[in-house]
């Protein structure tokens, strides 16, 4: 904007005005004089009519720069607020790209300005809801009315999560057509993690008290049922020893298998009712994941189940049972295989669509001193209706294998290392299964 000042604004336009004068009346005494009045009438009423027009001219010059500079003012209040609103905003056009965002905003993500304009709103959005992001906001440009988002969560630019709520106003153009959205964006992290540490809290009392109640109950049978099982089997050896033919020896055989079978279900609730202390020792998770993964090596191999490997050099050791935690680990592991299996026999699938794999990650969180290990596989997955009940003792999805257990052990397990394991999953796409270890002091 001009900076002139105002007495410097007066002095040169008043310099060309008188010239611009002199010569407006020499052009009109040549040209335009009408010779039916005196000169000196027609140069007074020159004077004043130029007069009265430059000074319309230099007062509306002046209120005009007043206009100006007091919009340029409001513009740059205006601004101020903008960038430093308490919530965090920006203005994106009908494509879902970055116009405009506010210093709020970039504080808040981590970003600097020319690296979040010119490009997509979506492309800062969690990985896992984009897509719907996406989809939400098409619906809104058309017009398609929508529930409201509890919230939403966006990646920072150091790769962390946050729970934002987001409201849109569409602005429109002169056609009344939608022509870009601003939206403004709260963190509200703080209270969502609560939320969710709350409820998982909640969860693992109410496991709690179901697993001490069933140990109670498990603990008073099992030792009657278990004399029981091995007379069966014991006896049904003997009889094999006779050399029975034709369909008698089938029914021993059978009898044989059903009390293995009966045997491996009490031994599994011997464990789950047992409350042993763990011997703690220095435990290296990467060996209890590699040779949990070698019993299933030649089975995941035999059934076209890729096996991909991530895991972080140099994970510190934790504190725990070995063969406790193997087991863990080779109850996910048979799990995933028969998620897997159970997809590729699906009708829904083709041939070209059954290539499973377990994807198999370990990494050392220093912050949180805690050691993960995840497994996720592309099988069948688990309901919503179902995924809150699999570490409850006898839940099982399995029409004809497993007993109900092997999940309920699993936890049971885990909460004696001071850990935590939990699950994600969608029904189709398959489960992530999440051990947390603190590490050994």
């Amino acid at each position: 904007m001009d900076n002139i000042s105002g007495l410097g604004f007066f002095k040169k336009a008043r310099k060309k005005g008188l010239i611009l004068f002199f010569l407006w009346c020499g052009i009109i005494l040549l040209f335009i004089y009408p010779g039916d009045i005196l000169p000196w009438e027609y140069m007074m009423i020159l004077i004043l009519g130029t007069l009265l027009l430059a000074n319309t001219i230099f007062v509306w010059g002046i209120v005009g720069r007043q206009i100006a500079e007091d919009y340029r003012k409001k513009e740059a209040h205006f601004r101020e607020l903008w960038e430093n609103a308490p919530v965090a905003y920006h203005l994106i056009d009908t494509n879902g790209v970055i116009k405009d965002v506010n210093k709020t905003e970039l504080k808040m993500l981590g970003y600097q300005k020319d690296e979040m304009v010119g490009k997509q709103i979506f492309d800062f959005v969690l990985p896992e809801q984009k897509n719907k992001a996406r989809e939400r906001f098409k619906k809104k440009i058309k017009g398609i009315s929508i529930p409201q988002e509890p919230d939403r969560q966006y990646i920072k630019k150091d790769g962390r999560p946050i729970y934002v709520i987001i409201d849109d106003v569409f602005e429109y153009d002169e056609q009344g057509n939608i022509s870009g959205v601003r939206t403004t964006m709260a963190d509200v992290t703080d209270t969502r993690v609560l939320e969710i540490e709350k409820q998982q809290i909640q969860e693992k009392l109410h496991q709690a008290e179901k697993l001490s109640s069933l140990g109670q109950f498990v603990a008073n049978i099992m030792h009657e049922l278990n004399n029981s099982l091995n007379g069966v089997m014991g006896f049904s050896k003997i009889a094999s020893g006779l050399k029975p033919e034709g369909e008698m020896k089938n029914y021993i055989e059978k009898i044989y298998i059903h009390a293995v079978h009966s045997a491996n279900i009490v031994k599994d609730l011997l464990k789950f009712s047992r409350a042993d202390k763990v011997e703690f020792k220095k435990i290296d998770v990467k060996e209890v994941i590699l040779s949990s993964l070698e019993l299933y090596e030649i089975e995941m191999s035999n059934k076209n189940i890729e096996k991909i490997l991530d895991i972080q050099p140099q994970v510190p050791e934790v504190s725990g049972d070995f063969y406790q935690l193997q087991e863990v680990f080779v109850n996910i592991i048979l799990n995933a295989i028969q998620a897997i299996e159970e997809l590729s026999q699906s009708e829904q699938v083709t041939e070209q669509k059954i290539k499973g794999n377990l994807r198999v990650k370990l990494w050392y969180d220093e912050r949180k001193n805690t050691v993960y290990a995840s497994f996720s596989d592309n099988g069948c997955g688990i309901s919503e209706e179902n995924i809150q009940k699999v570490f409850e003792p006898f839940f099982t999805t399995k029409k004809t294998k497993g007993t109900g257990l092997g999940l309920a052990v699993s936890y049971g397990i885990v909460q004696n290392h001071n850990g935590s394991i939990s699950v994600t999953s969608r029904t189709g796409e398959g489960s992530t299964f999440i051990i947390e270890l603190p590490i050994m002091h």
